[in-house]
Parts: C-alpha cells; sequence; structure tokens
C-alpha cells in the first residue's frame, strides 16, 4: 500500500500515512487531533543529456563545413590581430 504525507491544518504537524487507494478521507492528526491535508511533492525529474554533437573520429567524418561540428570549431578561434 502507498504511504502519503499529511499536514496538519492547524499544529502544522506533518507525518506519514499508510493509506489504501480506497481511502478517501484525510487521518486525523496524531497530535491534535485536528484535520490534516495532504502534501503534494513534486516527483523526481529525470534531466536527459545530449549527445556530444563532436564525433570522436572526425577524419571520418565527411560532411565537409556544412556541419555543426565543423561550424562549432570555427567559432573556437580568433581572427589573428
Amino acid at each position: 500500500m502507498p504511504s502519503y504525507n499529511y499536514r496538519c491544518l492547524h499544529c502544522g504537524h506533518t507525518e506519514s500515512v499508510v493509506q489504501s487507494f480506497q481511502d478517501t478521507l484525510a487521518p486525523a492528526c496524531t497530535t491534535c487531533g485536528g484535520l490534516t491535508e495532504r502534501i503534494i511533492e513534486q516527483a523526481p525529474t529525470v534531466l536527459k543529456s545530449t549527445p556530444d554533437p563532436t564525433p570522436t573520429e572526425p577524419e571520418t567524418h565527411e560532411c565537409h563545413s556544412a556541419c555543426v561540428m565543423h561550424r562549432r570549431s570555427s567559432l573556437n578561434t580568433l581572427p589573428a590581430d
């Protein structure tokens, strides 16, 4: 059964309660007996990393100067003064 976190509206006490999916009523606060509300927590976020567009072997990469790899390398070089 899932557990949910509840916060008391009167005293602010928080606790974790194991409930079934059919339970619709919030439990009373175990500290003061007041009304509680379920704390909605954010789900964990998984960030996907983007692959590096630079190929590992540039000599086998035959796009000439049209791809991002070649434009990036030309942008990283500063013109001579």
